[in-house]
């Protein structure tokens, strides 16, 4: 007897495992949060950009300044960011 199940797999119903010892907020969240929003990113150099942030990959992190310009920072040079 074949039936069908209207209610989805369990596969499809778990979260996601996390890495061991990982807890909380995960840094791609935080970043994909504040995608489009107003940022100041302060590096190693000690200087705080103000910007937009219209990019985020593994290693980079990109801002658009009211002027139009686009900075790339390297993440291992940035001491934090915040919503500007």
């Amino acid at each position: 007897m074949n039936t069908l199940s209207t209610t989805p797999s369990s596969s499809y119903t778990k979260k996601p495992r996390l890495a061991p010892y990982t807890y909380g907020v995960l840094s791609a969240d935080f970043y994909a949060r504040h995608v489009g929003q107003s940022v100041n990113v302060a590096t190693t150099t000690g200087k705080i950009f103000k910007g937009v942030l219209i990019g985020v990959d593994q290693y980079d992190i990109i801002i658009r300044q009211e002027t139009g310009l686009e900075l790339l920072f390297s993440k291992g040079n940035v001491v934090y960011i915040h919503r500007g």
